[in-house]
């Protein structure tokens, strides 16, 4: 696995990590 692919890796994993956190915030207001 090159860098720039665990880099994308990691972008994606972050983006679906906010994306829970958006929705449990946009659910607990």
């Amino acid at each position: 696995m090159s860098f720039f692919d665990r880099k994308t890796a990691i972008i994606k994993l972050l983006k679906t990590h906010a994306g829970k956190e958006f929705t449990a915030s946009k659910i607990a207001t």
